[in-house]
């Protein structure tokens, strides 16, 4: 999903690849954030990388010839006819009102 609002007219492919389990070491930093944030006592093994952290990392580089399509999907085109991104944003006033708990924010449309 992430992809295709980050690329909404090109083609985007999601590519599987074949890993045996001694390939793959405890994403480290994914087990700290357990630790940090959700005050798991978890420790540096790839069962609890994978049960806690959801993932692990590869052991070396992964040869291009082990990748294989999993899924690629196209954007309708429909959806990007007369696509033209646009930003919205609001300005704030360094006035007292401004700054008053008692003031209202104004509202944006994005």
């Amino acid at each position: 999903m992430f992809a295709l609002l980050a690329f909404p007219r090109r083609s985007v492919t999601v590519y599987g690849v074949d890993l045996r389990v001694r390939e793959l070491v405890p994403d480290l930093d994914q087990l700290r954030n357990q630790r940090a944030w959700a005050e798991r006592c978890v420790k540096p093994t790839l069962a609890h990388s994978l049960a806690y952290g959801h993932g692990a990392q590869v052991k070396g580089a992964v040869s291009a010839a082990r990748l294989f399509a999993v899924r690629t999907v196209v954007p309708s085109r429909g959806a990007t006819i007369g696509y033209q991104p646009s930003v919205g944003f609001a300005t704030g006033s360094p006035s007292r009102a401004a700054l008053d708990a008692a003031s209202r924010p104004s509202r944006v449309a994005i």
